[in-house]
């Protein structure tokens, strides 16, 4: 067998052998793909103060620290206004799904509710779409019900929060 000279990180493997490799997943990183910039803005219509928690589903999802589970946990948004982020998605993703619980405090007390969130549907052109509570988290207002309206204007995700009273 004649010697070859190989770089110090290859091997030689005889024919048709079989190795396997460990990689520890503490030491692994998958390269980041380019950031695609997105807005999420929630506007607070109901008069009511409201509390906002949020998570991720998958941190591939998103690039760097601009991420709802970031940028939308542990805020509060005043009655009749609003809060708008930006949220870096990463290029590669084909969906971006969070989840976000609303906690207003409300004349008959605390009210809560939580919905799912994709952001990729910035993707979606002229989009618009109506949420009502997909899960209640607490004690809804007997007297109205909370609504979400969505609507999609141009890499912007926005949520309007109206109450029936």
């Amino acid at each position: 067998m004649i010697a070859v000279d190989m770089p110090p990180q290859a091997v030689a493997v005889a024919p048709y052998a079989h190795e396997s490799v460990v990689i520890s997943s503490n030491k692994f990183m998958v390269p980041f793909a380019d950031t695609f910039r997105t807005v999420l803005q929630v506007n607070n219509q109901t008069g009511y103060k409201v509390f906002i928690t949020s998570s991720i589903d998958d941190w591939h999802q998103w690039n760097g620290g601009a991420k709802p589970n970031i940028n939308f946990n542990g805020v509060t948004i005043a009655g009749s206004n609003y809060l708008k982020r930006n949220e870096d998605m990463n290029s590669t993703a084909t969906n971006a799904k969070f989840t976000m619980n609303f906690k207003f405090t409300a004349a008959s007390g605390d009210e809560e509710f939580g919905m799912r969130v994709d952001q990729a549907d910035v993707f979606k052109t002229d989009y618009t779409y109506k949420y009502y509570p997909t899960f209640s988290l607490g004690t809804l207002d007997v007297t109205g019900y909370y609504q979400v309206d969505q609507k999609v204007m141009g890499n912007a995700n926005i949520f309007t929060i109206s109450h029936n009273q």
